[in-house]
């Protein structure tokens, strides 16, 4: 891969130039990657097939609606706006959980790859700042396709579902999973940007967030150990993402408090990485 990471140490400028400029540098290094492009496009390829799924299915369940509640296929009455605000989440949810964070690792590991950190390094000496620019571009970037991925849900839901269900995806509830799916998507993305930075590998990054998709969806942990079975980011997170409580994981308000601690641990640990090793 090509160097593209511009020289921007020159002339000691203040701290909030060096800032913008390596922030840019990040923005326009991840924009030439063609891993980059790939991995946004199978994401909202795989929304896209999530939301069609979602949408037949509620169509075929909307059939049974009486008095504002359809039944489920347990059996269970369901209220109508919970199932289409449930729809409207899962969809994004489900590509940004399972997906997105191997595009960051793929990203991210570019520059160990083709040994491009060294040259990033230079032009940005200090290591503080270039850790802020490079967590900061990672955020800014999982927003802007989580953003894609619920419009590209929503829109085709609404253009499927039948009324009165149409009308509730531009609902205010509909609405408000967008922030909590946003949260869920930054912390994971940190996540995985934290592991390819330490392990300077997208390979081991890739098999470790692999590995925490797989402890989630397995259960296995609940059996041995239920505390860090709970404290896995798509468990712990259930509650939050859905909006009402979640019978066997934590509440809505320890979710959260459990995604901003995966946050927070992520991007220390991906500064403290950057800060204290050399660029090799």
């Amino acid at each position: 891969m090509k160097d593209t990471a511009p020289t921007i140490a020159a002339h000691n400028p203040g701290r909030a130039t060096v800032f913008t400029r390596a922030f840019s540098a990040e923005l326009a290094k991840t924009a030439s990657l063609r891993g980059w492009w790939i991995g946004a496009a199978l994401v909202l390829a795989l929304t896209t097939y999530f939301a069609h799924m979602g949408a037949t299915l509620l169509v075929e369940l909307v059939e049974t609606l009486e008095d504002g509640a359809f039944t489920d296929l347990d059996g269970a009455r369901v209220p109508l706006e919970q199932g289409v605000v449930e729809t409207v989440l899962s969809s994004p949810y489900q590509s940004m959980a399972l997906f997105f964070p191997l595009v960051v690792a793929v990203v991210v590991g570019q520059e160990y790859r083709h040994g491009q950190i060294q040259a990033t390094v230079m032009a940005v000496p200090a290591r503080g700042v270039l850790a802020a620019a490079k967590i900061t571009a990672v955020c800014v970037l999982t927003l802007v396709v989580c953003t894609a991925a619920y419009l590209l849900s929503s829109t085709l839901l609404w253009f499927v579902l039948p009324e009165p269900a149409a009308g509730l995806v531009l609902g205010t509830e509909a609405l408000l999973t967008l922030p909590r799916i946003m949260l869920y998507a930054v912390c994971m993305a940190l996540v995985s940007g934290a592991l390819t930075t330490v392990f300077r590998s997208t390979l081991i990054a890739l098999f470790a967030v692999v590995g925490i998709l797989v402890l989630t969806v397995s259960g296995l942990l609940s059996a041995f150990v239920p505390p860090v079975h709970d404290v896995l980011p798509m468990i712990a997170a259930q509650s939050f993402l859905f909006g009402h409580a979640v019978e066997g994981v934590p509440s809505a308000g320890a979710g959260l408090l459990t995604l901003l601690a995966w946050a927070v641990v992520a991007a220390v640990l991906w500064t403290a990485t950057l800060i204290r090793r050399d660029a090799v």
